[in-house]
């Protein structure tokens, strides 16, 4: 039976080869402790058992789309997963995105993770619109749940975003897809004012090994 959840704990992590960097993100999510947690660029190359992959997610139920030069994975704590019957609503076979429900009584959800293209030549601007098509599809066969977009954008919301404030095409056309779905940074949704996001940039610790990882 499905419980309410109040408030949630959500984090994104560009993990840059997830079994390279699965040691540094563990001190990671043991101080954040995130009730869902979206990991991009994750290189794996399939869904095959892993030993340190189980153990490194054993607090969360997950849905993986691999990818040997992507990857996405969503992540769930085991007991709000439970609680709210999350199943999974859709993924594409690219590594790019995962839909999962959530069957919060209050306002169901429909968590998607995501790995955008990156850049703004032709064919990257090609790779996004067909990855914007697919994701209105996921979000138009559950028009009950509040979707909730997470991951590795590759564009900004605001020029303010990018250091140089430029605006790119691949900006331009993802603002256009959040404003289609009626989509906004959670602060500006609740709070009314759109505000400026602390620039952010993930940096490998100490500790990582060096390299983008190697697939696996």
């Amino acid at each position: 039976m499905s419980t309410n959840v109040p408030s949630l704990r959500l984090m994104t992590f560009n993990a840059r080869g997830l079994h390279a960097n699965y040691l540094d993100l563990q001190g990671t999510l043991n101080a954040q402790k995130p009730d869902i947690l979206v990991l991009t660029e994750t290189k794996l190359r399939d869904n095959s058992t892993r030993q340190w992959l189980s153990h490194f997610l054993k607090d969360f139920q997950w849905w993986s789309s691999p990818n040997a030069y992507g990857g996405t994975i969503v992540c769930i704590r085991n007991a709000i997963a439970t609680a709210t019957n999350a199943t999974l609503a859709g993924t594409d076979t690219e590594g790019r995105h995962i839909g999962v429900v959530m069957d919060c009584p209050s306002s169901p959800l429909l968590i998607i993770g995501t790995y955008w293209p990156s850049g703004s030549d032709q064919s990257a601007l090609a790779a996004r619109a067909l990855m914007e098509d697919s994701l209105s599809t996921l979000i138009a066969k559950s028009p009950h749940c509040t979707p909730l977009l997470m991951g590795d954008m590759n564009a900004t919301y605001l020029d303010s975003d990018r250091s140089s404030a430029n605006c790119y095409s691949a900006d331009a056309m993802y603002r256009s897809f959040l404003s289609t779905h009626n989509l906004a940074p959670l602060h500006t949704r609740e709070g009314g004012d759109s505000i400026s996001r602390p620039h952010t940039h993930i940096q490998a610790t100490a500790g990582s090994r060096r390299g983008e990882g190697q697939p696996l």
